[in-house]
């Protein structure tokens, strides 16, 4: 491809594209050292080769993400990855200039969501390359490409300390916490700060703790829809390894005394799921664990009545279980 013969760009970038809708064996000819470097070369410099021409490739390339998982891999080697986070990073002035960028964007972020899906290599190389501003931008703007930049976003905490690292430089434990009240959303991102708390529980605590972090995760507890019940496990680890976050979540505040997230609790344990009020009851022993005024905690939050009613009258044996060890807990030392 020439940029000095537009036509000849023009009716090779046609082709390519049409190859690339074509089957297997089609698709393997193009994802190979001999080709894709030079169709990576003409993406890099779209105001050399034309906006028109840039998005046919990138159209093309998309279409290999959606092949052999051989082609996403030559795909990295040519160096796809930062290419397309170039892309995205060109400044609003470079944009405008360009009368596809809407759609080469769009693009763009739909090859990426599908190089990054299932590659921790490819994440960590995303993020190295700068791709997390432009997508918490198209996220905070409400962009309808949101729902391919979030999985990319919630999935870079996951991929390597190195790509956590990208994360701190742009508040990345403050944008999962908001996260936590974005529907659909709320379990992939606390999937995130659980995976960055066990790996780096100091800062991520230090963040946690704080009037975000509380409110966050008391959203969680108050969740109206069925993430509330996948949200618990993750929940469960976070209050049991964090000792920051533990204490912050019980603290006794306001005029009455009470814990709001210890409130929110106490009402869930009414909860028709076993299961539920089995994790419920595994994370107010956490707390209790933890708690600086354990004996205030028991009589603020009215507990001893709460778990007698559970030991005599719940269905759920383990539920019952856990129960008694807790009061046990109490009487042991010397709270009822």
């Amino acid at each position: 491809i020439n940029a000095k013969h537009p036509g000849h760009a023009e009716r090779a970038s046609e082709i390519f594209l049409l190859f690339s809708c074509a089957d297997t064996v089609v698709k393997a000819q193009i994802a190979t050292r001999l080709v894709l470097p030079g169709l990576i070369r003409v993406v890099e410099r779209p105001h050399e080769f034309g906006p028109e021409v840039v998005l046919k490739l990138l159209r093309c390339i998309k279409h290999l993400c959606m092949g052999d998982a051989s082609h996403m891999e030559a795909l990295q080697r040519a160096k796809a990855v930062p290419t397309l986070v170039a892309m995205l990073k060109l400044t609003q002035a470079q944009a405008h200039a360009m009368s596809s960028w809407a759609e080469m964007r769009n693009v763009c972020v739909n090859a990426l969501y599908l190089l990054c899906k299932i590659s921790r290599s490819r994440q960590e190389e995303a993020a190295i390359n700068g791709v997390l501003p432009p997508l918490q931008a198209l996220i905070e703007q409400g962009s309808p490409l949101k729902q391919f930049a979030l999985p990319i976003v919630c999935d870079i905490a996951k991929a390597s300390k190195r790509a956590r690292a990208e994360l701190k430089h742009h508040r990345g434990v403050q944008f999962y916490l908001g996260l936590l009240a974005t529907e659909f959303w709320q379990e992939a991102a606390l999937d995130a700060l659980l995976v960055w708390l066990l790996d780096e529980g100091a800062y991520v605590s230090k963040v946690m703790e704080g009037p975000q972090g509380v409110q966050a995760l008391q959203g969680v507890m108050d969740c109206g829809n069925n993430s509330f019940v996948n949200m618990l496990e993750p929940l469960r680890q976070i209050v049991y390894n964090s000792a920051p976050v533990n204490r912050a979540l019980g603290k006794l505040a306001g005029h009455a005394g009470v814990s709001p997230f210890v409130s929110s609790l106490v009402k869930r344990l009414r909860h028709q799921d076993a299961l539920v009020r089995r994790l419920l009851l595994d994370i107010m022993t956490s707390l209790y664990e933890h708690h600086r005024s354990p004996k205030l905690l028991v009589e603020r939050h009215r507990l001893k009545p709460v778990l007698t009613d559970i030991i005599e009258n719940d269905p759920g044996v383990l539920v019952q279980n856990v129960a008694s060890r807790l009061f046990r807990a109490f009487e042991a030392h010397d709270i009822l």
